[in-house]
């Protein structure tokens, strides 16, 4: 009988010990090998963990403890490791850096569990009128005679009305700033919720409407067939379409990432070159230089929506030797290319931040398009940044890493300043193309006149309020971009200058017209905003600033009759 240490995917600080039955381990094998995944018991339920190593299993006395363990129940990865060495050492250290258990770490380097998204239903949330009247009401105050039942008294001494719990508020706030449904998966994803987050207290209480929702059939499904993906694989040539003739900027950048590749080293790159200056074709050479080699590749964008594009020019290029990595793709279709990469199959993996846990063999290459994009940061537990990660997946494999963007964060400027990333450049676009235009309007004179006149302050600017009527009158479309949610910005009382802030986080709160909230954009606490200042009571309070829904109200007002929709995480 032999001992593992696994990680579980739960928020303990630690791994745990297991015995390995016998039938568990194949011919000649003296135990589990480091990597594979296990279905183990945990309390009342079952955890798919990763063994981490061999174990002895003492307490912390020294004393034996194996007549106290509890056996794995069954071994998920027979034929091979489902993580290999290097990321295995990737998750300790970022275990570290994020201040993560590795076995949360691990959860999300693995496929989905078999059992993901079977019966193809989609379970949501609708906040009920009740819901969004119990949510602008302030909680009332602690009544100290009302006992373990978490009952209150109201301020004016009458009805006792239960407390509303803080996560409950922030779930009801969620609801009634967003339009529509709320899968009940966002919601705990969104909230930081345990994953078992049970909502059906709240549907007793009228706060909200559960529905289960029948998806159709193939939704979430990949635009390309799983018959194309499967015979799209090896047929002993990489390359099908012919490259273009690189410029000579093209070429002076392409020529340092193939020598680095070629050397078998880690070499970090900063690739800056202006938009349309040719990046993607620097990246290709890059991909073909390390197929040559025998080694594999893994290219990031930020966004899922950039992956389609980009794989579609990748199979013309490379005979489908790709694997897509996102969170779009069905459970089925994600467990297919991990393992399809794992076999050695598919050679360059394309994906979002998630696919740098990709397992490929012998890693030769990672690419970061758009680099300097808050995307690349994960914003649920584990808390990485895919920059970071590729760094350290880099350097532990002696692979090259390229950064390429047309506007570099500070911090990678300083890193190419100091030497410690290597700068290369493209400072001019294709065939001599003239860059967009762009024009920064002065508001100043504008809200100078406003004042004297009395009028409200305009959220569009004249110019640009001219040009989105030469858009429509054309019969185009406009995209006009904010990066702020909500209707209205900070809530300050004109009467001390006192700023609204969340009592949890000190976050200034952001007025929503819908749903009539000042909601805390950090943690998702929302109450109805106060009649008074809480501090000096006066009754003068003003939201400075705006957000989307402002500006799809000003819009809508300036073109009347054209449909505008706001599209934005509410």
């Amino acid at each position: 009988m032999t001992l593992v240490e696994v990680a579980v995917p739960r928020p303990l600080p630690r791994s745990f010990t297991y015995r390995v039955p016998d039938s568990l381990l194949l011919p000649g094998e003296p135990g589990l090998p480091p990597g594979t995944r296990v279905r183990v018991p945990f309390g009342r339920v079952a955890l798919v963990g990763v063994v981490l190593a061999p174990a002895r299993g003492e307490n912390a006395d020294g004393r034996p403890s194996r007549g106290s363990l509890k056996p794995v129940a069954e071994r998920l990865d027979r034929a091979l490791p489902a993580l290999p060495g290097d990321l295995l050492r990737l998750a300790g250290r970022l275990a570290e850096a994020a201040i993560c258990p590795p076995g949360m770490v691990l959860a999300a380097m693995l496929p989905p569990p078999e059992y993901a998204g079977r019966g193809r239903r989609l379970k949501t949330a609708r906040i009920t009128p009740e819901g969004s009247a119990r949510l602008r009401l302030p909680d009332p105050e602690p009544d100290r005679r009302a006992g373990p039942l978490g009952t209150a008294r109201n301020r004016k001494g009458g009805v006792r009305v239960p407390r509303l719990p803080r996560d409950d508020r922030r779930v009801l706030s969620l609801l009634s700033v967003s339009e529509g449904p709320v899968p009940l998966v966002r919601i705990r994803r969104e909230l930081a919720l345990s994953p078992g987050r049970s909502f059906d207290r709240l549907a007793r209480e009228g706060f909200v409407r559960l529905e289960t929702h029948r998806l159709p059939l193939g939704a979430g499904t990949p635009s390309r067939p799983a018959e194309r993906e499967a015979s799209s694989r090896s047929d002993g040539n990489d390359v099908r379409e012919a490259a273009p003739r690189l410029t000579p900027d093209q070429e002076a950048a392409s020529r340092p990432l193939g020598a680095a590749i070629r050397a078998e080293r880690f070499a970090p790159f900063l690739l800056e070159g202006v938009t349309g200056s040719g990046k993607t074709e620097v990246y290709f050479q890059a991909l073909e230089a390390c197929l040559a080699a025998g080694r594999s590749a893994i290219l990031l964008v930020p966004e899922i929506a950039l992956a389609g594009q980009l794989q579609r020019l990748l199979d013309r290029r490379f005979r489908h030797r790709s694997a897509v990595f996102h969170s779009g793709l069905t459970p089925s279709v994600r467990r297919a290319a991990f393992w399809r990469v794992r076999r050695g199959e598919a050679r360059i993996v394309l994906g979002a931040r998630s696919a740098v846990f990709a397992p490929v063999r012998r890693l030769g290459l990672i690419v970061l398009d758009e680099a300097h994009d808050g995307a690349y940061r994960q914003q649920e537990a584990p808390r990485y940044h895919a920059r970071q990660a590729a760094w350290l997946r880099a350097r532990d494999s002696e692979a090259a890493l390229v950064l390429g963007s047309a506007t570099p964060s500070v911090e990678v400027v300083h890193a190419a300043a100091s030497g410690a990333l290597e700068r290369v450049s493209l400072p001019t676009r294709i065939a001599g193309r003239r860059l967009p235009e762009v024009r920064i309007v002065d508001m100043r004179p504008v809200l100078r006149a406003c004042r004297r006149r009395g009028d409200p302050f305009p959220v569009v600017s004249p110019p640009l309020a001219k040009a989105l009527g030469a858009a429509v009158e054309a019969g185009r479309q406009a995209l006009v971009l904010l990066n702020r949610r909500g209707y209205g910005g900070r809530v300050v009382c004109l009467r001390c200058g006192e700023v609204l802030e969340c009592s949890r986080c000190s976050v200034a709160l952001t007025l929503h017209r819908r749903g009539l909230l000042a909601v805390c954009h950090a943690c998702g606490l929302g109450q109805g905003p106060p009649e008074a200042c809480p501090a000096c009571g006066g009754e003068v309070l003003r939201a400075r600033g705006f957000g989307t829904e402002r500006v799809l109200e000003e819009v809508s007002r300036l073109l009347p009759g054209t449909r505008v929709e706001r599209f934005d995480r509410d």
